[in-house]
């Protein structure tokens, strides 16, 4: 990869649901783009006060070890803000 290209994050979907007990639940897709790599898809649930429920990424990386850089690529986009984080 060269100085030119980066990663490039970019939301694709956001919706609410009420969980089973009739909370508010946020649900945010995005997808993560690497130059000459194939895209993986990045959800993040919040309840309705920001606080983490659910992340997940489609990559084997997060099938095996539950963690990953596509996950901490959409964290480290300081476009992207989330509730009860701070970018800085």
């Amino acid at each position: 990869m060269n100085a030119t290209e980066k990663t490039v994050v970019t939301e694709i979907d956001i919706n609410n649901r009420l969980d089973e007990c009739g909370s508010l639940i946020i649900r945010r897709a995005f997808t993560v783009q690497r130059p000459g790599r194939s895209g993986h898809v990045v959800t993040f649930e919040f309840s309705h006060s920001g606080t983490p429920q659910e992340t997940t990424c489609d990559c084997d990386g997060f099938k095996y070890r539950h963690k990953c850089s596509h996950i901490d690529a959409v964290y480290d986009d300081t476009s992207v803000e989330f509730p009860c984080y701070d970018n800085d």
